[in-house]
């Protein structure tokens, strides 16, 4: 992009002396340019609290990035704060990249409560537990990882691991990315992270030494994932709640883009959860390159079974496999039904159509009396409106369906439900989706108009080699 069209701060330090001079002139540029881009720029909590009281005012900003800014809770939290709804707020896409968060530190109070302290805690013990629980939440990720990689056996890993002759010698730093590629193909960041926790204090104790029974002995040891609650309430994930402020109906994003942010499981869990809260004004949500697995897209697919207002979903470079695939492809498939499933159908179709009506009908009282107002005054809008342009309202969607003719003679007819909803763009590209079966199962019953992409993925390169043979087999033809 262009100097014209975008202010890009890049690599420098904003410490909290200048952090107000500095915000105010980032913002500044908003007047002429509808990007904001700060690129590896260490930020202060006084600086994004500046951005918070500046951004309610910038009516030209419509796109603001942040990479490599290592922002945490509290400096999201207040970022949140300047993206309410208010009139003048233009900002539509916020795009946090390479921004990893850390289990924020906790209080004396809670370290207290928990019976884990006695008396007076210190700085260092609240870091040391901290460190603990980050330490911990990395471990049971790569553990699931490495389970799913294997078939989602545990036991099956560690048996190809020790497969190969690099795990005979103890493992270096070096060692334990070749090993783990090798043996399960599992590379990337996280693996570095996981040889630093097992080196670790709780651990190896900083000997940068590793052998596969002390990693095995670590993850067996580690307690179970807790997702849920006896109750059947998803546990609320401190990380994951953190990225949920930005789905919240107050929030001005119509587009969100949480790209390389080291979201997994836990968090995408309690994301899946504020979704199912319905943002209407939120249309699009890209999540490329995090640690999305399978199971982590069977919650998101939970979430779009209610939410039916996400125009893109980017989910590329994740860990989802075929299953996850029909997970998410599920909430918008058409579904065959027979007669008594057809009529508990048409009754749900009459109920939302008599919502729609209702709506309607409040909507032009509202109008009307708005009108009425207007005559001894001026009339404004009816409809709320974020930065200048009407807010998205929420929409009651109706089902369809279709009759089919019988089949056979004599037999009777098929129904076809179709639920519809506003995707356009499913992204599931580099991801290990391997069976071209199921891509061709689920395509017949996709949504209309939607395009699912599955760019730099097994079954998309066996899918396309199998159309080119068609088709090059149709051309020789006489």
């Amino acid at each position: 992009m262009t100097a014209a069209t975008t202010m890009d701060f890049h690599r420098m330090s904003i410490a909290s002396d200048s952090s107000a001079a500095a915000a105010v002139e980032a913002l500044a540029s908003a007047a002429s340019s509808p990007q904001l881009a700060i690129r590896s720029v260490l930020l202060d909590r006084a600086t994004v609290q500046v951005f918070s009281v500046l951004l309610p005012v910038c009516s030209h900003l419509k796109v603001l990035i942040f990479a490599e800014c290592r922002l945490d809770i509290a400096m999201l939290e207040l970022l949140k704060q300047g993206l309410k709804d208010c009139s003048n707020c233009s900002v539509e896409a916020l795009q946090l990249e390479w921004n990893p968060l850390e289990i924020p530190l906790p209080m004396a109070e809670e370290l207290v409560k928990a019976g884990e302290h006695e008396g007076m805690v210190t700085f260092e013990a609240r870091e040391r537990h901290r460190y603990r629980i980050q330490t911990l939440r990395s471990l049971k990720s790569f553990r699931s990882w490495i389970s799913d990689l294997a078939g989602g056996k545990l036991e099956r890993a560690f048996d190809l691991l020790a497969g190969s002759s690099l795990s005979e010698a103890p493992l270096t730093s070096d060692s334990f990315p070749d090993l783990l590629d090798e043996a399960l193909g599992a590379r990337g960041q996280q693996v570095a992270e996981v040889f630093e926790a097992l080196d670790g204090p709780d651990f190896a104790g900083g000997t940068g030494r590793l052998t596969l029974a002390s990693i095995r002995s670590a993850l067996e040891a580690l307690p179970a994932d807790i997702e849920e609650s006896a109750d059947g309430k998803v546990e609320s994930d401190v990380l994951g709640a953190a990225w949920s402020m930005f789905f919240e109906g107050d929030c001005v994003l119509e587009s969100l883009s949480l790209r390389a942010c080291g979201i997994d499981r836990p968090e995408i869990a309690t994301m899946a959860e504020a979704l199912k809260q319905q943002p209407w004004q939120l249309r699009c949500l890209n999540l490329w390159d995090n640690r999305i697995s399978t199971k982590g897209a069977v919650k998101l697919a939970s979430a779009l079974n209610v939410y039916r207002g996400l125009e893109y979903l980017g989910l590329a470079r994740n860990r989802i496999t075929d299953e996850g695939l029909a997970a998410l492809c599920e909430p918008f498939q058409a579904t065959f039904l027979d007669e008594a499933g057809a009529a508990a159908a048409k009754a749900k179709i009459a109920e939302q159509e008599n919502a729609i009506a209702a709506k309607a009908k409040a909507a032009a009282k509202a109008a009307a009396k708005a009108g009425a107002k207007g005559a001894r005054g001026s009339v404004g809008s009816t409809s709320p409106t974020t930065g200048g342009r009407p807010k998205r309202e929420a929409k009651t969607l109706v089902d369809i369906l279709e009759e089919r003719p019988a089949v056979v003679e004599g037999g009777g007819p098929s129904f076809l439900l179709r639920r519809p909803s506003d995707l356009k763009v499913l992204v599931l590209s580099e991801n290990p989706i391997t069976d071209v079966r199921t891509v061709e199962t689920l395509q017949p019953l996709g949504p209309r108009g939607a395009d699912l992409l599955l760019k730099q993925t097994p079954a998309g390169a066996a899918l396309l080699a199998k159309k080119t043979e068609l088709l090059v087999g149709k051309e020789k033809r006489p």
